[in-house]
C-alpha cells in the first residue's frame, strides 16, 4: 500500500513540472541569446516558459539572471535580427585591421541576409549581411 501511494506523489511531482530553458549566465536586456547562453532544467508548471531557442532569434526584453528559468515575457522572439529604424554596428575586417561604424538598417534582415545601411558619420548607403552575433559585415 505504502508503494503505491508513494508512485503515485512522486508522478503527481513529475506532472507539475515541466523542461525550461535557462541561462548558463546573467544576460542583458536587448542582448541575443544563443543555444550555448542556455541549458535546460526542471520548473513548475506556472506560467509560460521557453523550451527551445532553436531556429529563432531571441532578444532579452529585460535582464536575465543566471539559473531563473525564461519566462516567454521575458525575451522577444523574431526570425529577424536586425529590423528597420535599428541603430546597428557595421564591421569591415581584413586581415590586421578592424573598422566599426554606427548605422542605420534601413530593412528588415535575418541572420545570413543582405541589409542596407546608411552609416551615420557620411551618410553613404552601405550593403552587408548579418552576423550571428548582430553585427553587419561589409566586404
Amino acid at each position: 500500500m505504502l508503494s503505491i501511494v508513494l508512485s503515485l506523489i512522486i508522478s503527481t511531482v513529475w506532472a507539475d513540472e515541466l523542461e525550461v530553458l535557462v541561462p548558463n549566465r546573467p544576460i542583458t536586456k536587448n542582448e541575443i541569446i544563443t543555444e550555448a547562453d542556455v541549458s535546460v532544467d526542471v520548473a513548475e508548471k506556472k506560467g509560460s516558459y521557453i523550451q527551445s531557442i532553436e531556429g529563432n532569434v531571441v532578444k532579452a526584453r529585460r535582464n536575465l539572471e543566471e539559473g531563473k528559468p525564461i519566462k516567454t515575457s521575458d525575451v522577444i522572439i523574431d526570425n529577424f535580427l536586425i529590423h528597420k529604424g535599428d541603430i546597428v554596428t557595421v564591421r569591415f575586417a581584413r586581415k590586421n585591421l578592424l573598422i566599426e561604424v554606427q548605422g542605420l538598417a534601413m530593412n528588415n534582415a535575418a541572420i545570413g541576409e543582405a541589409v542596407k545601411v546608411k552609416n551615420l558619420e557620411t551618410n553613404k548607403m552601405l550593403h552587408g549581411k548579418v552576423t550571428s552575433d548582430g553585427f553587419v559585415e561589409v566586404q
